[in-house]
């Protein structure tokens, strides 16, 4: 909504006369109006005057590495001080970051401690999570694989994860949804291509809250992998006639130290899970052998992308069918040989 001459004037009176809150709006507001130098200048005074705001938006550019490099271990100490304070954002970031071990041991039931005192401070957001981490599926076991074939090596597992929450993790990650890309396999840079025509959600762990950091281990534990070897989750979204034509998952081992596989090796195993089924077509199908997999909501596939020597396996060549009726939503993750540096 745009602010009136008049209101802007009377922002910047206050601002210029100590008002940490006036401050702080004038910061968003220069930002949103290109002026990037003049609002971190404002948004530094309105942390330095105290507004909790100011102190969460800074402790997350200092997370994202925005307008210089990341700095963890001031974001971290920031978003402490601010919660300390009575920051519920900063809890609630915190909370995940706690569960993650950026700084300190992974604490998976410290991070929920965090999240309960946002909750009880009066955080909806909050509230919100803690309902779903108290009443969903993690910690539950792992379904039972199901073997769907071994050239390529193909499990299906029935409800990895609850409708509730495949329709939660849909909403979650709207606002991070992008035309999807592919990956160059030299350079290792994405890039648009009329191979791939969805959208995607991609989420860095740093953006997630609790609850999709949940589903991201327990989507690595029913992979058997670890979590710090998965890549940044997506969600992807195919309207009537989107596909994803065949290709391979596995990254090129000759590409060299410049592409993505330098920096964690070869991503071996894809984990999907169907999170609706109210569509037509969209089936993941395998070239093959012709095997052609659709989970009801919630359901999951897993298939290993090299061979038992750790090579690219040739069978894996697969396609995301054209969706001919509604919309497809899918969770996509892949795995690494080794942990990834984000």
């Amino acid at each position: 909504m745009a602010i009136t001459p008049q209101a802007l004037a009377e922002i910047e009176r206050k601002a210029q006369g100590g008002d940490a809150r006036a401050q702080y709006m004038l910061s968003a507001v220069l930002g949103r109006a290109g002026r990037k130098e003049e609002s971190r200048a404002w948004l530094a005074k309105a942390v330095q005057a105290g507004d909790l705001d100011a102190q969460y938006t800074t402790a997350c550019l200092l997370l994202d590495g925005v307008d210089g490099a990341r700095d963890l271990p001031r974001a971290v100490q920031m978003l402490r001080e601010t919660g300390e304070r009575g920051g519920t954002a900063a809890l609630r970031t915190l909370a995940v970051l706690v569960a993650l071990g950026v700084e300190c041991e992974a604490d998976a039931a410290g991070g929920l401690t965090l999240l309960r005192r946002a909750a009880a401070a009066g955080d909806a957001s909050a509230a919100t999570q803690l309902q779903f981490l108290e009443q969903g599926s993690f910690g539950k076991p792992i379904p039972d694989k199901r073997e769907l074939s071994r050239a390529p090596n193909a499990w299906h597992m029935d409800g990895l994860l609850r409708p509730e929450e495949c329709r939660y993790l849909v909403e979650a990650v709207r606002p991070y949804q992008h035309p999807s890309f592919v990956l160059d396999p030299v350079t290792g840079e994405t890039l648009r291509s009329t191979l791939r025509t969805s959208k995607t959600a991609t989420v860095h762990p740093f953006q997630q809250d609790l609850v999709v950091h949940m589903i991201n281990q327990r989507i690595s534990d029913a992979a058997g992998l670890t979590l710090g070897q998965g890549e940044m989750l997506g969600v992807l979204m195919y309207e009537v006639g989107e596909q994803y034509r065949p290709h391979f998952d596995f990254l090129d081992p000759t590409a060299g130290a410049s592409s993505q596989f330098g920096n964690a090796g070869q991503r071996i195993a894809t984990l999907l899970v169907a999170l609706n089924d109210d569509f037509d077509g969209g089936e993941t199908y395998f070239l093959s052998n012709q095997l052609s997999w659709r989970g009801k909501t919630g359901d999951s596939l897993l298939f290993w992308n090299v061979d038992d020597a750790g090579k690219p396996d040739m069978t894996t060549r697969h396609a995301g069918n054209p969706v001919t009726r509604g919309t497809k939503y899918l969770l996509s993750k892949w795995f690494r040989e080794k942990p990834v540096a984000y």
